[in-house]
């Protein structure tokens, strides 16, 4: 399966299982694997984040897509135009909830730069995070665009 899915375009692939199987040990296995081979072969972006249910913050959505971004934007070593408009927006807003990006300005981000790049992206204890509703549609429109994303979840 996982075979399958690194060498699918636009691929997504979730493990699941009981509390304690070692799927975060498994998904830091594959996350310094998937490093090694980023590096010396696909020369891809890749990105992850782990849901931890003791750390409110790391339940956030806006959070994890926002931590997956920036690891990107990093490894880019820039920021697409669009991140910077949206930043600048944020800065001159007058409400304190205009000062923070939302969800759907990081994915438009994401779909701009995956259009572009290849990027995988690996989640640990998706099940951990809030909203999840909202973590699954940011998924979907990465996946729903025809790009070149590779997605692996746990829960």
């Amino acid at each position: 399966e996982f075979v399958s899915w690194k060498e699918t375009e636009d691929s997504f692939l979730w493990l699941s299982g009981f509390p304690g199987s070692g799927k975060t040990i498994l998904m830091s296995t594959l996350i310094d694997y998937l490093q090694q081979r980023t590096e010396e072969y696909d020369h891809g972006l890749l990105a992850y984040f782990y849901c931890d249910f003791r750390n409110p913050e790391t339940r956030d959505p806006i959070n994890l897509a926002g931590s997956l971004l920036a690891q990107i934007c990093f490894k880019l070593r820039s920021f697409p135009e669009s991140l910077e408009a949206a930043f600048d927006i944020c800065k001159i807003s007058q409400s304190p909830y205009g000062r923070q990006t939302n969800l759907d300005t990081i994915t438009e981000v994401l779909i701009e730069i995956a259009s572009a790049h290849r990027v995988t992206i690996l989640v640990d204890g998706l099940d951990e995070c809030e909203r999840r509703r909202d973590i699954l549609r940011f998924f979907r429109h990465l996946g729903l665009k025809g790009l070149h994303v590779h997605i692996l979840v746990s829960s």
